[in-house]
């Protein structure tokens, strides 16, 4: 069966084989749901993990399960592949499915299955024995996490509060999470969290001023990106972050100039690219503003400014930073 996270989430849901795909930067979610998954399978399972890579041998999977079977032990075993199963793997783990029964249960992650790979027959054979669940990363799924964390806490939060928490860690899985145990600290339960408490406990933190800061200089407005710039960087640490988010930003551009060219259509172009929001006026904005040429440019500044950190070259990756921020904004 083909899961939501709605459904996962539901306090009842237990399978005995789940299949969890995503790219890396779905990696905390897809460690949280296999942490949720062995709790619930209970105490009495003992679990076992491997890193899958290409040459892994499933033989030993095979042996565990034979050998702990004939003493009645209980397996959680949890298969992370490095990155996608290889053709001869797939065969393995269908062979896997009719050895799982309640005292053998197999959690399974992968790197993101695109349509042609969730059509193939290894992934139908999942879908008749199992779970399958294929992770966007998208706004969607931050959101039913977000509420998920602040049940189990006892905790609501208004949807102003919500929508202001998704829209400052919407590129990073791993800073929603820890802004949601943050808030689950300061607030003992019951209480909902409001939009007021979640703005003195969120507003100020590095990753919505990066987040703002990327979404002046996309939309072009160069004195509010000089002015969040100015407040925010201060230091080489700053830098590197400041640095990281330009990087992810001139990525998705040059993505969505590459998908123009076989079709003009927007929308189709950011379609995977996890823009939402004010963001896709901003990646539109920037995108007319700004052409192939001059993102390759930028990258290649980037590439320049980072060998200025690391010490490679001589010059003030602050003061380049700033420059290059303020031709972004202006496509200059």
């Amino acid at each position: 069966m083909i899961l939501n996270l709605s459904k996962l989430f539901t306090p009842t849901f237990k399978a005995k084989c789940l299949l969890v795909s995503g790219n890396e930067d779905c990696s905390p979610l897809i460690n949280y749901i296999g942490e949720l998954c062995f709790l619930r399978a209970g105490e009495l399972y003992q679990r076992k993990t491997f890193v899958a890579d290409r040459y892994f041998n499933f033989q030993i999977i095979d042996e565990l399960i034979q050998e702990n079977s004939l003493f009645g032990d209980r397996n959680f075993i949890n298969i992370q592949f490095k990155t996608k199963p290889t053709v001869e793997q797939q065969k393995q783990l269908v062979l896997l499915l009719p050895q799982l029964d309640e005292n053998n249960v197999l959690f399974l992650s992968c790197d993101k299955l695109d349509k042609k790979d969730q059509a193939q027959d290894w992934a139908q054979q999942f879908n008749n024995n199992g779970e399958l669940l294929y992770l966007a990363g998208d706004l969607a799924e931050s959101k039913a996490w977000s509420l998920f964390l602040f049940a189990n806490a006892g905790l609501e939060i208004e949807l102003s509060a919500l929508d202001l928490l998704l829209s400052m860690n919407q590129n990073n899985l791993a800073q929603l999470q820890q802004e949601v145990t943050k808030l689950c600290l300061i607030y003992p339960a019951p209480h909902s969290i409001t939009l007021a408490e979640a703005q003195e406990n969120l507003l100020d933190n590095a990753q919505f001023n990066v987040f703002a800061l990327s979404h002046a200089y996309l939309a072009g407005n160069v004195i509010q990106a000089k002015k969040i710039y100015a407040n925010i960087c201060s230091s080489t640490e700053d830098a590197i972050l400041i640095l990281w988010s330009l990087g992810e930003d001139l990525r998705k551009l040059i993505k969505i100039k590459a998908a123009q060219k076989t079709n003009p259509d927007f929308n189709a172009a950011i379609n995977g690219l996890r823009i939402w929001g004010d963001g896709v006026a901003n990646f539109r904005t920037a995108n007319q503003r700004i052409s192939y040429q001059k993102l390759l440019f930028y990258f290649n500044q980037l590439a320049e400014i980072d060998c200025c950190i690391k010490g490679i070259k001589s010059g003030d990756a602050l003061i380049q930073i700033e420059r290059l921020i303020i031709n972004f904004s202006q496509g200059a």
